[in-house]
């Protein structure tokens, strides 16, 4: 499995409408908007809690990867 490092939001500039909503709500500090665009600062400093993704009004970030809950049969 990948180290939580390797994964980064995934911006898409060109559908990013530059409302600031994804730096907002980070509670890592880790999103800066740069000339209206929003930039990871630094590797490592996201925290993979998606609240970037769900705050943006238009999709225009997501994360790179799905939790998927599992069960365990209850014996």
């Amino acid at each position: 499995m990948p180290d939580q490092n390797d994964f980064s939001p995934l911006i898409d500039p060109a559908l990013c409408i530059r409302c600031g909503a994804c730096e907002a709500v980070c509670p890592a500090d880790a999103i800066s908007c740069q000339d209206g665009i929003p930039r990871v600062k630094e590797k490592g400093m996201c925290t993979l809690c998606g609240e970037c993704e769900s705050a943006c009004p238009i999709g225009a970030i997501s994360v790179p990867f799905t939790i998927e809950w599992a069960l365990s049969p209850r014996s």
